[in-house]
């Protein structure tokens, strides 16, 4: 919410939906929601408001007798998808059977496993910032403790810790394991 000087002020939706502001009589505001819930577009239309000295109310410079404003969010339809290559991380030979987890929050929302070229794919995504965790190496190899920032636009534009992330490739590097046999010496050897 902004005041005629310039001054601003926010709130948060709770649970219910409800976000309240102290407003002062005899002064404009405009309202505007600057973040929508997950999921929904913002509503980008402001709301001015106004309480005369008699404490009237006017919403848009029509006088109401509510002190209650609802704002709609609709549902986001468009969703998008990404995909990232597994690589062996000296060859750069894709890596099939490395599985990743993708996180809202500390909610996992999709789980993927790359196929026979490397790649993973991840669809159906809202706009927004997620995680990307790798949950099972490839046979072989180490795992990719590595937290990925992955960020989703509204126009779709997808980036991976700053990066696009078309082409964008997590490497794993092979393990070797070494079998060692404990074996008892006798005088005779």
């Amino acid at each position: 919410m902004t005041a005629q000087d310039g001054s601003t002020t926010s709130a948060i939706t709770n649970e219910q939906g409800i976000a309240c502001f102290c407003l002062n009589p005899c002064v404009p505001y405009r309202i505007y929601e600057t973040m929508a819930p997950y999921g929904y577009q913002i509503d980008c239309n402001p709301i001015d408001v106004f309480i005369d000295c008699c404490g009237r109310i006017y919403l848009n410079g029509c006088c109401t007798c509510n002190a209650y404003v609802v704002v709609h969010n609709r549902p986001i339809e468009e969703r998008f998808c990404f995909t990232i290559r597994k690589v062996d991380g000296q060859t750069g030979i894709g890596l099939p059977n490395a599985t990743f987890d993708l996180l809202l929050g500390e909610q996992v929302i999709a789980t993927v496993t790359s196929g026979q070229n490397g790649n993973l794919t991840f669809r159906g995504l809202l706009p927004g910032s997620y995680h990307l965790l790798e949950s099972s190496p490839p046979p072989g190899y180490q795992s990719n403790p590595t937290l990925y920032e992955v960020v989703i636009t509204n126009t779709g534009e997808v980036s991976i810790n700053g990066h696009p992330a078309q082409g964008y490739e997590i490497s794993n590097i092979q393990c070797f394991h070494l079998s060692f046999q404990k074996v008892a010496v006798t005088s005779g050897d």
